[in-house]
């Protein structure tokens, strides 16, 4: 009986593991030399991996997300490790960052979106998903009209926001290029990479 429930468990992680989130270093030609990526749905320990991967970089090294969201206090211990660090976020041309993702791509000291790529926000699973999201939220500074913007949007459905939707928001971003490295340009809070 043991055995087979540690078999069971051990199966459990094994598949929990394959769906992780990709969280990797490496050379960008679109940003120009190392950037942090994190691809996938994020899981719990996703936090994890990212801070040991975090700790190998530099602050001036971006963090790319692409990702459909996930487990919201993983995505905020991530977010919160962005915060700590000052590292700038940056959702690429086409991209998508939604559900809990939006969470690590406002922590960034500068949050870049680069035009044709879009956040997703809705609330959290549940009430607890939700308060814990607006927790955070409140934490990073966002204003109570900005904080039910990105939360009024129940699950399962998503409101996609796109640069027209900054305003609703209340950004103004800064733009930049978002030629090889001159992204690095962004001196605001929010930053809209064109073209």
């Amino acid at each position: 009986m043991r055995k087979r429930m540690s078999l069971t468990l051990h199966m459990l992680m094994l598949a929990a593991s394959a769906q992780a989130a990709e969280i990797s270093v490496g050379p960008s030609l679109v940003h120009g030399g190392t950037t942090v990526f994190i691809r996938g749905e994020i899981v719990p320990g996703d936090e994890r991996q990212f801070r040991a991967v975090a700790e190998t970089v530099s602050d001036d090294v971006p963090v790319v997300l692409r990702s459909p969201g996930g487990y919201i206090p993983s995505a905020i211990a991530i977010g919160r490790i962005v915060r700590a660090r000052g590292l700038t976020t940056f959702v690429g041309r086409a991209g998508l960052c939604a559900s809990a993702c939006p969470l690590i791509w406002l922590s960034g000291r500068h949050a870049v979106i680069q035009r044709n790529s879009y956040l997703g926000f809705h609330a959290g699973s549940g009430e607890r998903g939700t308060a814990m999201m607006e927790s955070y939220l409140r934490e990073l500074g966002l204003t109570a009209d900005q904080i039910r913007y990105i939360l009024g949007t129940p699950q399962p459905l998503t409101r996609p926001a796109t640069e027209y939707d900054a305003s609703a928001l209340g950004i103004r971003p800064q733009l930049v290029s978002s030629l090889l490295g001159a992204w690095k340009s962004c001196r605001a809070k929010y930053c809209l990479a064109i073209p």
